[in-house]
């Protein structure tokens, strides 16, 4: 009897495979491991993308809008889909995600995601970012995470993609500090987290900054200054007026002149990618104002994007 059923179950075998030929159809193929070569890169200033794990961010008033530009790119060698999410985190704004013309930010948000049409090897899908900010809270900081995944929820990378609003002129202390990219505004004071970013840079490529320390005590003071870098691919140059005190500045025995109340001292600060083997998205340096002991000090970040590759 055994030996009849599987006869039997080899006749049918045989009779498929026959039967797809005769119309021109072949045997259904295994299924293909997924493709993983997917890659989120974004822009915010410049022209230049950064990524992928890339950070960048702009400054709008409360109540502004930013935009950014994001693309999904294939890095690989066969055409696949992928699938983008989103989701709005620290101050809350309004948050929308188009490509070209159709709004797709209901499905980026939902569980589910987003689904990317085919996109062919070393091609990309473009996706266009706005963020509208609240009237309130005015200060702080809003931030959209875009992240990718394949279709079967394969966790691939991420994007980052800031939006500050412009804080006071003036802050509440004696020790601010606020840094600037380009025509941006300032950033920083006492708002906490926040940072400039530059255009992103290729190999040889600099960005500029302007750091202000500035005195919003009652009476005159000398503002401490410390600039702490990280270990990567990128040098530092600090200037105030013509004197170079980058040392003085990464060693923290820089101090500004005898600031007046509401009077600032400005440096300008050069950042040089001077490495071309450096996997890093962004560079990111820390700089601090406080008292000559490191007491009472408030923090503000210049970042430096790389061009992706």
């Amino acid at each position: 009897m055994l030996t009849l059923r599987r006869a039997r179950t080899s006749l049918l075998a045989l009779a498929v495979f026959f039967a797809c030929a005769l119309v021109g159809l072949s045997p259904p193929a295994p299924a293909s491991a997924e493709v993983t070569t997917g890659k989120v890169i974004i822009k915010g200033p410049g022209s230049g993308y950064s990524g992928p794990g890339g950070i960048v961010s702009e400054v709008v008033t409360a109540g502004g809008t930013a935009t950014y530009q994001v693309r999904v790119v294939n890095f690989g060698d066969e055409p696949a889909q992928f699938v983008v999410k989103m989701k709005n985190e620290f101050l809350p704004a309004t948050q929308t995600l188009h490509a070209g013309a159709t709004n797709i930010t209901a499905s980026a948000v939902a569980p589910t995601g987003y689904l990317t049409p085919i996109i062919a090897p070393g091609s990309y899908r473009q996706l266009t970012l706005k963020v509208k900010t609240s009237v309130l809270p005015s200060q702080g900081r809003t931030r959209a995470e875009v992240t990718l995944e394949t279709p079967g929820g394969t966790y691939l990378t991420f994007g980052w993609l800031y939006t500050m609003l412009k804080p006071p002129a003036h802050g509440n202390t004696a020790y601010q500090v606020y840094a600037k990219q380009g025509s941006q505004a300032y950033v920083g004071g006492h708002q906490v987290g926040q940072f400039a970013t530059a255009p992103a840079v290729r190999p040889t490529g600099k960005a500029v900054f302007s750091v202000k320390f500035q005195n919003d005590g009652p009476s005159p003071e000398q503002i401490h200054g410390r600039m702490n870098l990280p270990s990567d691919c990128f040098t530092y140059t600090a200037e105030h007026r013509t004197e170079d005190v980058t040392e003085a500045l990464t060693t923290g025995t820089w101090n500004t002149p005898l600031l007046p109340p509401g009077r600032s001292a400005t440096i300008k600060i050069t950042v040089e990618l001077t490495g071309e083997s450096c996997y890093g998205a962004f560079s990111l340096a820390d700089i601090q104002a406080s008292e000559w002991d490191g007491s009472g000090h408030n923090k503000v970040q210049i970042l430096t994007p790389r061009v992706a590759t």
